[in-house]
C-alpha cells in the first residue's frame, strides 16, 4: 500500500539549483478528495511549431490546422495575425480599444510580457525583473478585424526561430525549447533499484549527503524563473495493483483542501503510470502538484512533481512539459555500472 504521510519535505538540496527563500510545502493526508476526477489518455509532449504560406489562408499550428488572415509580405517585412503566435506560444493577452494598445504574457517557459501599440513601432517587454524598449520593422495594425504583426520581430522577442523558404513561400517557425534534464548525467537509488534523469545543469560534486526523510528522495530544479521539487518514495505491497487502483489509493490520501484537476494513465518506458493531477492554495500561491505511481514486482514507486503559481500566471502546461522530460527517464532499475548514475543510498 501507498503510504503518502510518510512523504515529508526534508530534500536534498542541489546548490546551483537553490532557490532561498522558497519553500515548497507538499500536502499530504489520509482524507479523499473532494472533486471528481476526470479519466483522459496520455498527455503528448507539448508543441510549439507552425507552418504558414504567403498569401494563404491556413496555417498548421502546434499540429492543428487554422484559418487565418492571409500572411503577406511588405517592403522586406512579414506580417502575420497574432491569433497564430498566441495560440503556438500560448500567451495570454489583452487588447484595449480605448488606447489601441495589446500585449502578451507567456505561460510557459519563463515569465515575459510583450506590450505595443497600433500604429507605432516601439515595443516593450518586461521579464518580471527589467523593463526595456525595442523597435520593430512595422508597426501593428488591424484588418479585417485581425491583428497584423511583424512576424520575425515578435517571434524572436519570444525566443523561437524562424525559417522561410522562397521557392515554397513557406514558413516555419519554432518555439522556446529550454531542456529540463541533464543529457549525461542520472541520479538513483541501488536500495530501491530506480534511477531518472539528473536535472539540466547538473554538477556530480554538489550533490549533497542524504538525509534522513523516512525513504524518500527529494531533488529541486528551476525551469525559466519557475522552481519544480520532485518528490521520490518507494514502498512494497505484496498484492499486484491495477494503475486504476493505484490511483484510487491516492486520490484517498490527499487533503480535503487539494482539488483533482484531472486523473489518467500515462506509459511510458517504465510502463504504465497512474497520474493525478491536483491544484490547492497556499499562503501566498496556488501550487500544482502531480502524482505519478508505477508498480514493478513487489515495489510501487511514486513521484510527486511540485511547482507554484506565485503570480505569474497558469502554469499547468509547463508543469506538464517537466513531468514528461523527467518521466520519459525513470526507470525501474539501477545499473551500478554506469559511471554517469550517482548513487543517492551512498551519499
Amino acid at each position: 500500500m501507498i503510504d503518502l504521510n510518510k512523504m515529508k519535505l526534508n530534500r536534498i538540496y542541489l546548490n546551483f539549483m537553490l532557490v532561498l527563500g522558497l519553500t515548497l510545502a507538499i500536502p499530504f493526508g489520509s482524507a479523499a478528495a473532494a472533486a471528481s476526477t476526470v479519466e483522459s489518455s496520455l498527455h503528448k509532449p507539448l508543441r510549439s511549431d507552425a507552418v504558414l504560406k504567403i498569401g494563404s489562408t491556413s496555417a498548421v499550428v502546434n499540429g492543428m490546422t487554422m484559418t487565418v488572415q492571409p500572411v503577406y509580405e511588405k517592403n522586406g517585412v512579414t506580417m502575420a495575425p497574432v491569433n497564430v503566435l498566441i495560440r503556438m506560444f500560448r500567451l495570454d493577452y489583452n487588447y484595449d480599444q480605448k488606447n489601441r494598445s495589446f500585449w502578451f504574457k507567456t505561460r510557459l517557459f519563463e515569465q515575459q510580457q510583450l506590450s505595443f501599440k497600433l500604429g507605432e513601432r516601439k515595443g516593450e517587454s518586461n521579464n518580471g525583473l527589467k523593463i526595456r524598449t525595442f523597435t520593430l520593422s512595422a508597426a501593428p495594425f488591424e484588418k479585417k478585424g485581425s491583428l497584423m504583426v511583424p512576424l520575425r520581430d515578435i517571434v524572436e522577442q519570444l525566443g523561437g526561430k524562424i525559417s522561410y523558404d522562397a521557392k515554397t513561400k513557406e514558413i516555419r517557425i519554432k518555439g522556446v525549447d529550454k531542456p529540463v534534464t541533464d543529457s549525461k548525467y542520472r541520479i538513483g537509488d541501488s536500495s530501491n533499484s530506480w534511477s531518472i534523469a539528473a536535472p539540466k545543469g547538473f554538477k556530480p560534486e554538489s550533490l549533497a549527503k542524504k538525509e534522513d526523510c523516512d525513504g524518500c528522495f527529494a531533488i529541486s530544479g528551476s525551469a525559466g524563473d519557475r522552481p519544480y521539487s520532485l518528490i521520490f518514495s518507494v514502498s512494497e505491497s505484496s498484492s499486484s495493483l491495477t494503475p486504476k487502483q493505484l490511483q484510487e489509493e491516492t486520490i484517498a490520501q490527499l487533503k480535503p483542501s487539494q482539488v483533482v484537476m484531472e486523473s489518467r494513465f500515462a506509459k511510458q518506458p517504465a510502463g504504465e503510470f497512474s497520474v493525478v493531477s491536483t491544484s490547492w492554495n497556499n499562503a501566498f500561491s496556488i501550487q500544482y502538484n502531480e502524482y505519478w505511481t508505477i508498480q514493478a514486482g513487489k515495489r510501487i514507486y511514486s513521484i510527486v512533481i511540485s511547482q507554484d503559481n506565485y503570480g505569474n500566471g497558469r502554469i499547468v502546461g509547463e508543469r506538464d512539459r517537466i513531468a514528461l522530460a523527467f518521466m520519459e527517464t525513470f526507470k525501474t532499475s539501477f545499473h551500478s555500472g554506469d559511471p554517469n548514475l550517482f548513487d543517492i543510498y551512498e551519499n
